[in-house]
Order: structure tokens, then C-alpha cells, then sequence
């Protein structure tokens, strides 16, 4: 028997609760004012990571001609 955790223990009552869901896309709208309502450093911050992802993404995305070129 583990002296840390005892066999009497329930492990639900260890668990956090979870916490609020984020929706995985956020329209344009929502994404202009959240990066106009945080300002200095963070707000910075995140628009930094915000432009490179975008630029990332769009650098990565295949054009159909693209796919074509390839199967050919």
C-alpha cells in the first residue's frame, strides 16, 4: 500500500474541474477586437504570433494548380 496515496482515496476527488471551452476559430471581427483590447507588451506579443502564424499558414497552403503540378 502506498503511503502517499492510500487505496481509500477516490480519484474524482483529486481531479480539477475543466475549465471553459475556447472556440478553435474566431471570425474576423472577434479576432480584430481582441487584438485591439490588449495593449504593451502582451498585445504586442500576441500580435506578433498572430502575424507569423497567419504567414506561416498561408505560405503552407497548397494552390490546386500546386496539386496538380505535383501529381503529374
Amino acid at each position: 500500500m502506498c503511503k502517499i496515496c492510500p487505496a481509500t482515496i477516490s480519484l474524482n476527488s483529486i481531479r480539477a474541474k475543466r475549465g471553459p471551452h475556447w472556440p478553435s476559430v474566431f471570425s474576423k471581427r472577434e479576432v480584430a477586437k481582441l487584438l485591439a483590447d490588449i495593449d504593451g507588451t502582451p498585445g504586442l506579443i500576441l500580435r506578433l504570433i498572430y502575424t507569423h502564424v497567419m504567414r506561416s499558414l498561408a505560405s503552407s497552403a497548397v494552390s490546386p494548380l500546386d496539386a496538380l503540378a505535383r501529381a503529374g
